[in-house]
């Protein structure tokens, strides 16, 4: 028989690969494992900058881009390798944020806030559809 490397080796201090989309949802990124696979297959995760495929092995050392309507892209260093979902002070040691990352992250909330909410999507109230009907108008010519 010949001896390799199979699918599920592990080294005494943990695993040695694990699926892309298996970590992400140990890592709390996503609350499922079928949306952490959509997410994978619809392009919005990349590894060391490729977009990959749901079974793509992970290693430590790693640099993955998650992007997230809620939070924006974080550029994520795996720091430890997990199969199994656990506690989100727990899955938040699976990894570290670049400085770049957070940095991005701060300006765009810093951002968002000056923008002020997003618009509702409820019928307008009595200000909002007077402006809507000045808008209408067009500039009152005197």
């Amino acid at each position: 028989m010949a001896v390799g490397r199979s699918q599920s080796s592990d080294t005494e201090d943990g695993q040695d690969a694990v699926r892309i989309d298996v970590w992400l949802w140990a890592a709390r990124f996503y609350k499922t494992r079928s949306l952490s696979q959509e997410a994978v297959e619809g392009g919005r995760v990349q590894v060391n900058g490729q977009r990959s495929k749901p079974g793509r092995r992970v290693h430590q050392g790693d640099l993955v881009s998650v992007s997230k309507e809620s939070c924006g892209v974080r550029t994520l260093v795996i720091k430890k390798l997990e199969k199994k979902r656990q506690g989100a002070p727990l899955a938040q040691c699976l990894y570290e944020e670049t400085e770049e990352s957070r940095a991005n992250r701060a300006r765009d909330e810093e951002q968002r806030l000056r923008l002020g909410p997003p618009p509702s999507h409820s019928r307008p109230n009595k200000k909002e559809r007077r402006a809507l009907m000045r808008l209408r108008r067009g500039p009152v010519l005197e």
